[in-house]
């Protein structure tokens, strides 16, 4: 008699999280400026761990929101699948709310450290 591959695919999906999770700890918290976590504390973003863990989880979760065509109550849901925290709707908003300035200093420290690109003298 065969087996179902139901616990094949959820061990495939919990790879597939495993994975997604390493790529963003490998790499983008890396390229964020050095600080970033204590002025999410000190800019009031980050406060305590409750249902998010980490500054880089409550950042995944915002700029799922800014550069993905998902609703709060949407990213609520997309971190409970992902295990990133279970927040709801309001919550996340009201998280991205606190943000604002820990965001726009990301931006920019970010910004500071972009090199201006050359243009050839016959460049426009």
């Amino acid at each position: 008699m065969s087996q179902s591959s139901h616990h094949t695919a959820s061990l495939s999906t919990a790879q597939a999280m495993d994975l997604l999770n390493e790529e963003w700890n490998r790499e983008v918290l890396p390229r964020l400026p050095e600080g970033w976590e204590s002025q999410a504390r000190q800019l009031g973003a980050f406060q305590r761990q409750r249902q998010i863990q980490a500054a880089g989880d409550l950042l995944r979760g915002l700029l799922a929101y800014v550069l993905g065509p998902l609703s709060f109550r949407g990213v609520g849901e997309w971190a409970v699948l992902i295990g990133l925290g279970d927040l709801s709707g309001s919550a996340w908003r009201r998280r991205l709310l606190r943000a604002s300035r820990w965001l726009e200093w990301l931006v920019a420290e970010l910004l500071m450290g972009v090199v201006p690109v050359r243009r050839d003298a016959g460049q426009t």
